[in-house]
């Protein structure tokens, strides 16, 4: 037995060692990524908000990318190699990339400096009732108060290049914020009834922009549905005259379309599936300074589309 601990322990260190050294064959993740202060985020806005503030020369490694996003992801080798040179880690918190993103800090320098955007600001911005929704980066204040949040860490860290002014980068970003949340402003007024969404993830969106919602098809993308919900659901639908049901791109349309023919049957004739991305994935080659808000701009253009 005590043979066999000594073989586990050894394999362990030698795993840590290829791990933290690479070999000499591994790929230095921060390639190509830019410079100082070196900052992991978990999501695409959250990469978005950092790399605004940060401005061009910081690097800046989104963690969750392609089709992964922060439901359920499972860290990486690679990721972890990247928080041995990290100097800052950006997540959401409130149960949506605690887990991973966790693990990874663990993974990390001892002056790893940690900052969990949404749960750091909740409590000041909360609306709504019922159990904390994490998903605050889709409301345009509390987008403004993380991006507020993550300048004074980045003020406060030590680390970057001293001719960058984040206080500069962020007021000029918070500008843009401020011009998004007037974007299209009387053709969303126009949108009367509550609509439908895939999971409960745009309460905050809805909120900024003057919308409604009658409810969710599901609470998380994870968890069941059942009949009760669904009958539910399609009480709530016709006694609100919803006409819009949300659809995420990251999940199939299977359930939204058995509830719009669910509703046509029962005579809301005027429904229609309209794509809604909640932001929880990016593919690689689109994710930039630009990305979070060109998308809210698309989520927008798709709703007023819906009413022509």
């Amino acid at each position: 037995m005590k043979a066999i601990r000594i073989a586990l322990a050894l394999t362990v260190v030698l795993s840590f060692l290829a791990l933290t050294n690479g070999c000499g064959s591994a790929q230095d993740p921060w390639e190509g990524k830019g410079g100082s202060p070196r900052i992991v985020t978990s999501f695409a806005p959250l990469y978005c908000f950092a790399r605004n503030v940060a401005g061009d020369k910081a690097g800046i490694v989104c963690i969750c990318q392609g089709s992964k996003g922060p439901h359920g992801y499972r860290e990486t080798h690679e990721d972890l190699l990247t928080m041995r040179r990290a100097d800052l880690l950006i997540a959401n918190g409130m149960g949506l990339d605690d887990g991973f993103m966790e693990k990874l800090k663990r993974g990390g320098m001892a002056t790893l400096r940690y900052f969990k955007g949404a749960e750091t600001i909740y409590k000041c911005l909360i609306i709504g009732g019922g159990h904390p929704d994490p998903h605050l980066w889709l409301g345009v204040k509390q987008a403004k108060a993380m991006v507020s949040k993550i300048r004074d860490v980045l003020k406060e860290s030590g680390v970057g290049d001293p001719s960058v002014n984040y206080d500069a980068n962020a007021t000029a970003y918070l500008k843009k914020l401020d011009k998004l949340k007037d974007y299209k402003k009387e053709e969303l007024a126009a949108i009367k009834s509550p609509f439908v969404t895939f999971h409960e993830s745009l309460n905050y969106f809805a909120d900024s922009f003057g919308l409604k919602i009658a409810g969710s098809i599901r609470v998380t993308p994870e968890s069941e549905i059942g009949g009760p919900r669904i009958r539910e659901l399609i009480a709530l639908c016709l006694k609100e005259k919803v006409e819009i049901i949300a659809v995420e791109p990251q999940y199939k349309k299977a359930e939204a379309e058995n509830l719009k023919k669910q509703l046509v049957s029962r005579g809301l004739k005027n429904v229609k599936l309209v794509r809604v991305d909640p932001l929880e994935t990016c593919e690689v080659k689109d994710l930039n300074a630009d990305w979070y808000i060109r998308k809210m701009q698309e989520n927008i253009d798709n709703l007023v589309g819906s009413q022509k």
